[in-house]
């Protein structure tokens, strides 16, 4: 018998703990809160406490940095309790895979025209996100890149899928590139940061519907 296909869920840029709980409920296997300022999903260390209470340990916690210095990361893992890290922009040197605990570490990758991801695998990394390349932009931009690009990157670990995915297109997403994870942040609100919770449920439903399909191919 084939094995099961089963495509973990990211429901990022999470800023209510209602929100966190509804993902949770939906069958989701992380939930992102955004610690960068420079984004309009950004939450404070209080309110990523809130969400924290809200997801259970067997669900990721990510938190999402840019441009982050070790320090920064180390000191919000054991302040709030995060049990991933999302890396993106600049990440300055190795010796990232010791964090504290278990934590799971992710590396953002921008993929475009132009990108050379050659230069941007980290050392001890075994998760890379795979999310669209635009100008000034770290994610949540709701556009997509050439999801047949995937498919390289997976001798480097698990692949996450990123940019522009929603309840619509997830199915199509994971039929061509097959990643370990789809992650969702714009496709599925009503405004920056405000989840809808209806398009979490139809979200994580396509998702399972394109397993199953994947699945039934196999057999």
């Amino acid at each position: 018998m084939a094995d099961t296909a089963y495509t973990r869920v990211k429901i990022c840029g999470v800023t209510r703990p209602e929100d966190a709980a509804a993902a949770v409920a939906a069958g989701c296997d992380a939930v992102g809160v955004i610690l960068w300022a420079g984004s309009p999903r950004c939450i404070d260390r209080e309110r990523a406490r809130e969400i924290r209470a809200a997801v259970p340990q067997c669900v990721l916690m990510v938190g999402v940095f840019v441009n982050a210095e070790r320090p920064e990361v180390e000191d919000a893992v054991e302040g709030i309790g995060l049990n991933a890290v999302q890396l993106c922009g600049r990440v300055p040197g190795n010796g990232w895979g010791s964090l504290p605990g278990k934590t799971r570490l992710l590396r953002a990758i921008g993929i475009g025209p132009e990108s050379t991801a050659m230069t941007t695998r980290l050392e001890a990394v075994e998760d890379y996100l795979l999310d669209t390349q635009v100008d000034g932009g770290y994610g949540g931009t709701g556009k997509s890149f050439d999801w047949n690009l995937a498919p390289q990157y997976r001798d480097w670990g698990r692949i996450w899928l990123a940019g522009g995915l929603a309840p619509e297109n997830v199915g199509m997403a994971i039929a061509t590139a097959r990643p370990f994870a789809v992650d969702v942040s714009s496709g599925v609100e009503l405004s920056p940061g405000i989840k809808s919770h209806d398009l979490i449920r139809r979200f994580v439903a396509a998702v399972r519907d394109a397993d199953s399909r994947l699945s039934g191919a196999k057999l």
